[in-house]
């Protein structure tokens, strides 16, 4: 791959803590000068390292020149900046994976702060994902690492490959246009017995089909022998075309959707499936893309749910006591920094505290999957006389929707979870209800991530705080009161009380 990259990074300074209001900018493309960590490029986005005028070597004391920076590490020059390093080829399919809006910087820019560093390596994050077997398939034993390093952005800029393909797939004279427009409807017709699927119209199963994943339209012609007939072979060219949106198997030969003219999608899909596994440059644009999709796509569609839904409780925070559960939270080591590179655990970006009544009726858990493992990343605690109290991230994400009344007609409130917690915060829950009934998981239920109790045992839970980078990291609920009597809720874990300035 080529050695171009961009920058992401703060404003200025050091980026303390992304919940506070940075003002996140993406750099110029620079290049690779010195192998010690350190990296300069043009500050203005458009500009590039080998613009007339600009030379690499020389160090400018200007900021509003050129950023050098370390990658996540302050150093001491009067222009550096702390930020990320990000491939241009791979901010270019970013851009073109989010067309026709902009990149969410700002929303990238948290998640790629809470994301630690792999362990061997101080450059790489650690997004729970391999890369797409660049570390476990692809090693120096198996010699098949070449395609990584080749250029995924100008696979297709030489007039090659797919460039000839489109122009092979176009309908050029007016019989092959007329069969395109005029293509008769299929027969749904067959000896088996018809089903709802099968009495629809086949147009319409294409308007069903141009919605779903390739697999679930195979997985749907298996219904019946007569879908079997018709499913994928007697759609339109519509169908076809639809295998090369963004979020469908082709997507990243995005360059297919930018001719004007009338394309043979069927004949372009099947040979442009047969050589990208043998086109090293658009094999690394596959592998690039899918992580792009999965997870950072739906990284950056969560929604924060923010405090107008949380609840003031009666009593003065300061006089409570909390017992809570969470991962292994990488704390400042002094007043004002952070830890901005860390092999493991998570960091604490923002808090949020919240009163429970006691007509819970329905708890809703949001989950996000970050590389193979899902987290929780959002509570909404739905009640019988309203509004919904909501902590983290409850927009976007896969939700799962959890009885916490257990059939009785008036809810009673809640009495605890119980959390599958690892150390980089909670994988799954469930909620436990006043009368000891346990709703279902939400989340990861592993065998070696043991539950983890945050139950109050005589009264319901009166209130609940929350700590979350991108994830949901820890959850603590009261205990008992200052000089006052305690619940039994496990271990007493000591801790200050938050900056509340970083509640957002």
């Amino acid at each position: 791959m080529s050695t171009e990259y961009r920058a992401l990074l703060t404003e200025s300074g050091v980026c303390v803590n992304p919940a506070r209001d940075m003002k996140p900018e993406v750099s110029g493309v620079g290049l690779n000068y010195v192998l010690r960590f350190m990296y300069r490029a043009p500050l203005n986005f458009y500009g590039r390292w080998d613009d007339q005028g600009y030379d690499l070597g020389i160090v400018s004391r200007d900021p509003d020149d050129s950023v050098e920076f370390g990658r996540r590490t302050a150093v001491q020059l009067m222009q550096c900046r702390s930020g990320f390093i990000i491939h241009a080829p791979c901010y270019s399919l970013l851009e073109q994976l989010f067309s026709p809006e902009d990149v969410p910087v700002a929303r990238l820019m948290e998640i790629l702060w809470s994301c630690s560093t792999i362990t061997c390596s101080l450059n790489v994050l650690d997004w729970g994902h391999e890369y797409g077997g660049t570390f476990t398939k692809y090693g120096p034993v198996e010699g098949d690492s070449e395609f990584v390093f080749r250029d995924p952005w100008t696979v297709f800029k030489d007039g090659k490959s797919l460039g000839k393909f489109v122009r092979r797939a176009r309908f050029n004279d007016k019989r092959k246009k007329r069969q395109l427009l005029e293509r008769s409807p299929a027969v749904m017709s067959g000896d088996a017995a018809p089903n709802h699927l099968s009495r629809l119209s086949l147009e319409i199963l294409e308007l069903i089909a141009v919605q779903l994943r390739t697999s679930d339209v195979l997985a749907l012609s298996q219904v019946s022998k007569v879908l079997a007939r018709a499913i994928p072979s007697g759609f339109g060219q519509s169908f076809w075309r639809s295998r090369f949106q963004p979020t469908f198997e082709l997507g990243y030969m995005f360059e297919a959707n930018m001719s004007n003219e009338p394309l043979n999608w069927r004949w372009l899909y099947f040979r442009c499936r047969e050589i990208a596994p043998f086109t090293p440059e658009l094999k690394n644009r596959m592998r690039i893309w899918k992580l792009l999709q999965l997870p950072v796509s739906e990284l950056v569609a969560l929604g924060w749910s923010g405090d107008p839904s949380l609840r003031p409780l009666n009593i003065g925070w300061h006089q409570l006591k909390w017992g809570r559960r969470g991962g292994l939270l990488r704390l400042h080591e002094t007043p004002g920094s952070e830890i901005l590179d860390f092999g493991e655990g998570c960091k604490e970006f923002y808090v949020q505290r919240t009163a429970l009544p006691g007509d819970i009726c329905q708890l809703i858990v949001t989950t996000i999957r970050v590389g193979a493992a899902p987290f929780v990343s959002g509570l909404r605690f739905v009640t019988e006389e309203g509004p919904d109290i909501c902590l983290g991230y409850t927009r976007g994400g896969e939700k799962k929707y959890l009885d916490v009344v257990n059939g009785l007609k008036t809810p009673t409130g809640l009495r605890g979870f119980d959390l599958s917690v690892g150390h980089r915060g909670i994988h799954g829950l469930r909620a436990i209800s006043q009368d000891g009934k346990c709703s279902e998981w939400a989340g990861l239920r592993h065998s070696q991530l043991r539950p983890k109790h945050l139950v109050v045992s005589k009264d319901a839970v009166i209130g609940l705080e929350a700590g979350f980078d991108l994830r949901l990291i820890w959850l603590a609920a009261i205990t008992g009161i200052q000089n006052g009597p305690a619940f039994n809720c496990g271990r007493q874990i000591k801790r200050g009380k938050p900056d509340m300035s970083i509640t957002s």
